[in-house]
């Protein structure tokens, strides 16, 4: 499980978090062979208290995560087929557990601090150039729409205005970035419920 050393790529980490509890870093490994624009990402997880290294994914494309407890993460993920998942990661075990829920596309996750069945993710714009915020349940894998943002045309690729919702630390509201009213503004989501029907 040694990071690769091939002296003809670039390399670098990105998307580095402590567990809840401080025990462990995830991150990404990522490297670009020279010549090439293709990306290749690792994902990674070490152990501060054993000093040890342990990779937690190879073959799909990671793209985001949040820790769902210390020693669960909940990571969007692609595989070979193009297949979006939300899928959990075992941090003990290293094991990988799909969640049956659909939502087919890339999304920036991130559990509830209240309720660690529930968690709120995101979307790129669609057809119309909506971002659509949603709760999900991984209990019962099933989803709900908060409210869709309107993301303006000329905030695309690098300049682009993902919701990256997150919560407060009571779980009643979701914070997200947003450029709907045509400028880069974070928006503060109160939530009247977390009842998510199937």
């Amino acid at each position: 499980n040694k990071l690769p050393k091939n002296l003809s790529a670039e390399h670098y980490l990105n998307h580095s978090n402590f567990s809840p509890d401080s025990k462990f870093i995830s991150f990404f490994h990522i490297w670009n062979e020279m010549g090439s624009s293709k990306r290749k990402i690792r994902f990674y997880i070490y152990n501060i208290l054993s000093n040890s290294l342990q990779l937690l994914e190879d073959d799909r494309l990671v793209s985001h995560y949040d820790w769902k407890g210390n020693n669960t993460l909940l990571v969007t993920n692609r595989d070979e087929q193009l297949k979006w998942y939300y899928s959990l990661y075992n941090v003990n075990d290293l094991s990988r557990t799909d969640l049956q829920i659909p939502l087919g596309v890339d999304g920036h996750p991130m559990s509830n601090p209240t309720n660690e069945n529930i968690f709120v993710t995101d979307s790129s714009p669609d057809k119309r150039l909506d971002q659509h915020l949603i709760l999900m349940d991984t209990r019962t894998e099933s989803s709900v729409e908060v409210n869709a943002f309107y993301s303006p045309s000329r905030f695309k690729g690098p300049v682009r205005c993902d919701l990256h919702p997150r919560w407060d630390r009571t779980g009643k509201y979701i914070c997200i970035d947003s450029a709907y009213n045509g400028k880069r503004e974070m928006v503060l989501v109160k939530l009247s419920s977390l009842r998510i029907n199937k």
